[in-house]
Parts: C-alpha cells; structure tokens; sequence
C-alpha cells in the first residue's frame, strides 16, 4: 500500500506544497516573528525531511516518545525567547491544510496528514508551560532541574526544556560585528550564510551542507565567525574539529575545495553587511590560513544541491554516534593561548589516529557511498503504531551531532 508521502506526490509535490505552506505563514502577523533570523530556504528542506519520515512507510516512523523530545529540542528558542505555544501550532497547521487546499489535495489526504500532525499540539502546549516556570526560577535553580521529556511530561515536579543545540555567542564576536558592520546580532550573520551555504547559494557547498542536520547550520557558521574574527592568543582547535566534520564526528572531512568556496561565502556574507573592508580582509584571511586542516581534492563533482538525492533520500538509515563528542559547546569559545603549530600538529595526529576520517567525496552516488563507517543502531522504544515491529531512532539525523546526549 501507497504511504501518506507518496500519495502526496512525493518529493516534488510536497515540496511544492512546503513553499506553499511557508508562503501562508509568511502572510501571517503572529507568526512572523519565529521566523526572524530563518533561512526559510534551508528550514523548507528540513520540512521535506520531516514529512518523508512522519508521513513515509511505518517501519521508518520513530516511536512517539522520541518524537515528542525531538520537537521539544527543536522549539526551545522559540518557546523561551518569543512565547510559542499551542496557539500557534493552531495556526501553523491551518496554514498546512490551506497550502494543500490551494494544491488542490484530496481531502482524505489532508484529514491524514492532518491527524498525523495534531498530536504535536500538546508538545507546543508543554513547551510553553515550561518556558513560563523556567522564567521564575534562577539560574542555579535551573541547573538542578531535570530535562523535559515524554516520559516526565505529566510530573508535578518542575524541569528545563531541553536544548541540545545551544552555543554561547562569546562577547567579543558581537562586539566585533558591531564595531565594523551594519549588523551586530549573530543570528542575522547565520541566517545569511545559511542561505549562502545553501539552495540560495553554492550547488556545490549545498551538496555537503544541506546533508547536515538543520539543528546544527547556525552553529556551524557560528563557529566559521568565530573562527574568522578569533582574537590573537585563542586556540582555535575546538572551532575549526566543528568546521571540518559538518556531517559529525568521524565522518569525511570537509575537502579544501568546499573550504574556499565556503569562505567565498563568507566574504559575501560580509559584503552583504557592510562590513568595513579592512575587517573582511582579515576575517578572509585567517580562514585561509586554516586551509591546511582540509584535504586537498583534484575534483569536486556537483551531485545536486538542495535536491541531491543524499539529501532527499529517506533518513532511516542515518543516525550519529555522538560518542566522540567531550565537550560540551558552549564551553569552547573562551579557550586559552596555545601556538598554531600547536594546532596544527594536534589536528594531525587527530585525523591520523582515526582512519574513518578520509577526504569528502561528491559523486552522483548515494550518500551512503561517500561517508565512512556503520550508522549506529539505536535501541528502539515505544512505537508509534500500537502493534508491529519496533522502529529505529531516526532523529538524530535531523537533530544533529551536538545533540548532547
């Protein structure tokens, strides 16, 4: 039997059927402020990524548990920072169903989808809940609390919604922005360099990074900020292990060719700012002087972009060992003077002491033929289904590596 997905069209139709959704959202007032900073372009492939699981073949749907923590992870920002809750969920999904209405669906195939999606209302109603609490306690409360999760949603007890994506914005990147461009807040750095790193951009650099999990592109291109306008003394090896492997740990290295293309990028992004020229130069510089960690490739052979199948292909199969991961990310932006010989040697024995990491690979292959490695095996839980087999953690793939599990 045809799933949900491919009754909808698939890829192409409910793509089509994503712009159409974002465009309703675009037009509504109350909604518009979640999606300041977005690259919409960049969130609208994630959305495709989603649907084909949520709305794809049984076997591939993740249990509801996960499901649940995964959209809570997803929306922390926004229920902490701009008061999303279950009203606007109400909204989002009229937007959804006027998108497909507009597209002319069946309406079996909207009251479907619809059923699918109404379950996350209470996710978007916890979430908001929790944010409110979260505002009256301190600090150190905060720290003592456990995460929010499925299983503890229905507790007396307070808790902290997750955020597994979080990066602290050191004080002397925004002050560098400020000083030397039109924009000083970072978000709107990221949001630009998303789209240029993205469908909006390079073909070739949106093969590798529309690949990276959405959760991670404003961390990525915070670290490449970071990295640029690194001041003297800092050691910049947490940073640039962040650049190198935009699809994890263990995973291929970025190769030179994508580096300096992103880089370009980069310099676009500046340009786009109004950044004093003298600032851009040397944020240019500093990350060409890098280009030593990234293996130098002959060929770099465009595979698509935003719609390369690696990208579109069904995620059932992807998950992150996010083993290698020690440290958490917000305590690497404030590290200690180290030389960069002393970097550069370190970052050397790193990549020659785990063989998996081998130059990046774009060919009109699947992706599973360019990465290195067995996906890890998540132990299943509770299914969506009431009977069946027991399906696979997929969320990991679309939450991303910094998950901090």
């Amino acid at each position: 039997m045809a799933t949900l997905y491919e009754r909808m069209g698939g890829d192409n139709a409910v793509f089509l059927a994503i712009i159409h959704f974002f465009e309703q959202i675009g037009e509504d007032k109350d909604l518009q402020p979640f999606f300041k900073n977005i690259s919409i372009s960049a969130l609208q492939v994630h959305q495709l990524k989603l649907f084909k699981v949520i709305f794809g073949p049984e076997e591939d749907k993740p249990d509801q548990d996960e499901f649940m923590n995964f959209m809570l992870a997803t929306h922390t920002r926004l229920f902490r920072d701009y008061g999303l809750d279950e009203t606007h969920f109400d909204k989002v999904a009229m937007c959804f169903v006027r998108a497909l209405e507009e597209l002319q669906a069946d309406q079996e195939i909207i009251d479907e989808a619809v059923a699918v999606l109404s379950p996350l209302r209470d996710v978007f109603e916890l979430g908001a809940k929790v944010a409110a609490q979260e505002k009256k306690l301190s600090p150190e409360e905060l720290k003592l609390l456990p995460t929010t999760t499925a299983k503890n949603m229905h507790n007396p007890e307070p808790t902290v919604l997750p955020d597994p994506c979080h990066i602290d914005i050191p004080s002397w990147l925004t002050e560098t922005l400020q000083e030397n461009s039109e924009e000083g807040e970072v978000r709107a750095w990221t949001r630009h360099m998303i789209d240029r790193f993205g469908a909006e951009g390079d073909t070739l650099v949106a093969d590798t990074f529309l690949d990276m999990p959405y959760m991670n592109h404003h961390v990525y291109c915070a670290s490449i900020l970071q990295l640029a306008f690194l001041p003297e003394g800092n050691d910049p090896f947490d940073l640039l292990q962040m650049v190198r492997f935009p699809r994890g740990p263990n995973k291929p290295r970025l190769c030179e060719a994508l580096w300096l293309r992103m880089i370009d990028g980069f310099e676009t992004t500046c340009n786009k700012m109004n950044m004093k020229a003298a600032t851009i130069a040397l944020g240019v510089e500093n990350l060409k002087f890098h280009s030593y960690a990234f293996p130098a490739k002959k060929e770099v052979r465009r595979c698509g972009g935003a719609t390369a199948p690696h990208v579109l292909k069904r995620v059932r199969h992807a998950t992150f060992d996010v083993s290698g991961i020690e440290k958490s990310l917000d305590s690497r932006s404030e590290h200690t003077a180290t030389s960069c010989a002393s970097t550069r040697s370190s970052l050397e024995e790193s990549s020659m002491a785990d063989p998996s990491m081998g130059e990046l690979t774009l060919t009109d292959k699947d992706d599973s033929e360019s990465t290195s490695g067995s996906p890890k095996v998540v132990k299943p839980r509770k299914s969506m289904r009431k009977s069946g087999k027991p399906k696979k953690s997929v969320w990991r793939k679309l939450l991303g590596w910094t998950t901090i599990q």
